[in-house]
């Protein structure tokens, strides 16, 4: 299987960081995420894995798209 040079950069430098740390927020019945982020663009993405390096676990990244093919009707 092939895989690119840019894969392999960030699959060494996700070794490199490290585990994601434990969880330090105290799991609530009821509640499904403790964070939830609005838009999986780049700020999203960034914002959500940060989270998850400085321990806060059960977070959510919600995103919305419009996928277009061609049996789509504009």
């Amino acid at each position: 299987m092939f895989q690119s040079d840019v894969d392999t950069a960030g699959r060494e430098t996700l070794r490199l960081i490290g585990p994601d740390p434990q969880n330090w927020s105290p799991d609530r019945q009821g509640i499904d995420h403790n964070v939830a982020i609005i838009g999986g663009g780049q700020s999203g993405s960034a914002f959500a894995f940060a989270l998850r390096r400085a321990g806060i676990g059960k977070v959510t990244l919600i995103d919305f798209s419009l996928l277009r093919t061609s049996r789509t009707k504009p």
